[in-house]
């Protein structure tokens, strides 16, 4: 990357640049924390409201679970029963719907409860018309309970609805444990009902046993859900609840219920059952308090502490920014000032040429480490400076020298080159000479070698020759014995055919004979006769077969016994081939022997011519080298004498330049 734009910046731009980015980050990161705190605390006030919401809704639902009861009773005993103490109930119910009506237009909630709000609105508007519908008992028990079991439901649906809102799992689990509670209690509700238009019957009216055992059950699975759902704690008090009389009574009653004995059932009292289950319901109902009480109360607090939380995240924000803002501007402001100080005391010493400047102020930091530096630089080039002024007339003095030593030198070697030039004149005369001599004897070396390499080559082929007639004899060996073994299989197939040939002959007779006995066997050998027929079939071909195959082999035999006399003629010839090809080689390798002592004879004559050649050629070469380091000398010489002018001249100019500077 091109950083340059980094060094046209000013220190102020700079230190900006370094303190900025963190302090916007550290904002950036710290309203980040703040609006999710605060979307915390929205939240916990939404579940708030929400929590309330399950409450009203709970309290609306216990009054409609007995008038629903109590409706069930009243139609069950074709309005004997309930007559006196329904309309109290609907008063309570209506008392409770009003509250609930209130709540939820005077308190602002999420937009996904809008559409199950608007259902419950509607189903609780036919309210007044199910009341008037019970009144003239012109409504079934079934249809009625199936009407408030509706209104039921869809309350408690928002309930479970609001578990599933906000972010804190604690209050949706608590949430999730009371919506489970509700609809245990709103099975029991139901139970009531269901058993209030039973009891004082022989017997329970058409699918309302299936419905009670379906409550019953239900009941058990919504009461496993909220005590696993549930804190220990309430799960204690729970269970000391189960342990009423109330409780026990209405088990009796269900056992009753359960045992389908219709003098017992007749003989209950569909008020003193009601009675007792809204006993129990009651008690369930005290329960369902605590824990909608619990429920807010523990939205309270965790309300509570996410805003105190938020508000201490916002002060501890501030006070860690001013201070770290305070800390930057006191440490650029610092540095700023240190940094111009430097800046000042080294342009002041370039445009001076003013060695005595100091950068005071002993700090431990950096840029006190670079002003101790800088002083102990420019401590370091007066020392310089002070030893440059005294060595520079001597350095004048020995250039001076060196010029008169190099002009003498010059003179020297220009005697000493015109000298060696004759020397390698001669040595080039008589190098040639024997370089001539050399290259004959080479050439009648070169031409023995190449006669004795085409000896041996020769040689070789004739080897590679008889090795190839030995392979040959060999293979034509292997062949005979191939071909006698050829000839040894084919007796013995003529052989194994002469004993198939008797099988079947044996076989032909066997089937002739099996025919004879099927013939005297009458109707009943006929099956035989047949496979006697195939049989001497087959053993008839089986006969010809194999005297077609003898003929093929005798055929076999009479060439391989060809072969064989072809081969052993074959073999005579090639082994003849070979003594012959040996002789050959014995006589090229006599040719070899003496060509090769032709050979090393024009090799010690070209050894010696070359040796000679060498010598004088090194000789040359000597005198060559002398000639080349003289001229090397001579041009040394002169390049020594102009540098000792041009030093003599930068002597000067350094002398000049160094009394520029000031030194103590």
């Amino acid at each position: 990357m091109n950083f340059r734009w980094v060094g046209n910046l000013t220190i102020t731009n700079k230190l900006l640049l370094v303190i900025l980015p963190p302090i916007l980050g550290c904002i950036v990161f710290g309203c980040a924390i703040v609006y999710n705190q605060y979307r915390l605390s929205t939240g916990l006030e939404q579940v708030k409201v929400l929590s309330e919401l399950a409450v009203v809704n709970s309290d609306l639902v216990h009054e409609l679970q007995k008038e629903r009861g109590m409706s069930a009773g009243f139609i069950g005993s074709r309005g004997q029963a309930f007559a006196n103490t329904l309309p109290a109930q609907r008063a309570a119910t209506d008392k409770q719907l009003n509250s609930f009506k209130h709540f939820v237009s005077n308190t602002s909630l999420p937009e996904s409860f809008s559409s199950q709000l608007s259902q419950l609105n509607r189903d609780l508007s036919q309210l007044n018309s199910m009341r008037k519908s019970i009144d003239s008992l012109t409504v079934s028990v079934k249809e009625e309970v199936a009407f408030y079991s509706q209104l039921n439901k869809g309350l408690l649906g928002i309930v479970d609805h609001t578990a599933k809102e906000g972010d804190s799992q604690a209050i949706a689990i608590q949430a999730a444990s009371f919506s489970a509670y509700l609809q245990m209690k709103e099975r029991a509700g139901i139970e009531r009902a269901v058993l209030s238009s039973t009891f004082g019957n022989r017997e329970f009216k058409p699918g309302m046993f299936l419905k009670f055992a379906t409550l019953v059950s239900e009941q058990h699975s919504y009461e496993e859900r909220f005590l696993a759902l549930a804190t220990p704690e309430v799960q204690e008090q729970f269970r000391q609840l189960t342990q009423t009389r109330a409780v026990k009574d209405v088990h009796t009653l269900r056992e009753l219920a359960f045992s389908g004995n219709a003098d017992e059932l007749s003989a209950q009292s569909a008020e003193q059952w009601f009675a007792k289950s809204s006993a129990r319901i009651e008690l369930v109902r005290q329960f369902e308090k605590s824990l909608s009480k619990s429920l807010i109360s523990q939205t309270d607090q965790q309300l509570s502490g996410s805003t105190s939380l938020m508000y201490s995240i916002i002060v501890l924000m501030l006070l860690t920014g001013s201070l770290v803002l305070y800390i930057s501007v006191t440490v650029a402001r610092y540095m700023h000032t240190r940094l111009h100080y430097l800046h000042d005391s080294v342009t002041k010493a370039q445009k001076n040429f003013d060695l005595n400047i100091r950068i005071g102020g002993n700090t431990n930091d950096e840029l006190g480490q670079l002003g101790n530096a800088f002083n102990q630089m420019m401590s370091d080039f007066e020392k310089v400076i002070h030893r440059v002024r005294t060595n520079t007339d001597s350095l004048l003095k020995a250039s001076e020298k060196m010029e008169s030593c190099a002009n003498v030198m010059q003179r020297d070697v220009a005697i000493g080159h015109s000298e060696t030039e004759q020397v390698a004149s001669a040595m080039t005369e008589m190098s040639c000479t024997v370089q001539e001599i050399a290259l004959n004897a080479v050439k009648a070396s070169e031409a023995s070698t190449a006669a004795n390499i085409e000896a041996k080559e020769g040689n070789i082929e004739v080897d590679k020759t008889a090795e190839s007639i030995h392979e040959l004899a060999e293979e034509i060996g292997d062949a005979s014995k191939a071909i006698n073994e050829l000839d040894n299989d084919i007796q013995g197939i003529v052989s194994v055919l002469g004993v198939i040939s008797g099988i079947a002959e044996q076989t032909n007779l066997l089937a002739l004979n099996a025919a004879i006995e099927a013939a005297r066997a009458g109707e009943m050998g006929r099956g035989f006769a047949v496979v006697a027929d195939e049989v001497r079939s087959l053993a008839q071909r089986a006969q010809t077969s194999t005297e077609d195959i003898r003929d093929m082999t005798e055929r076999l035999e009479k060439g391989a016994a060809i072969a064989v006399l072809a081969m052993e003629k074959g073999k005579a010839k090639a082994e003849l081939s070979v003594k012959e090809s040996e002789k050959a080689g014995q006589d090229l390798d006599k040719i070899v022997a003496e060509v090769g002592i032709i050979d090393a004879m024009n090799e010690q004559i070209a050894a010696a011519t070359h040796e000679q050649s060498a010598v004088s050629e090194e000789v040359n070469r000597n005198a060559l080298k002398i000639s080349e380091i003289y001229q090397n000398t001579q041009a040394i010489a002169d390049e020594l004498s102009a540098l000792n002018e041009g030093l003599l001249a930068d002597a000067n100019m350094m002398s000049q330049e160094v009394s520029k500077f000031k030194i103590s």
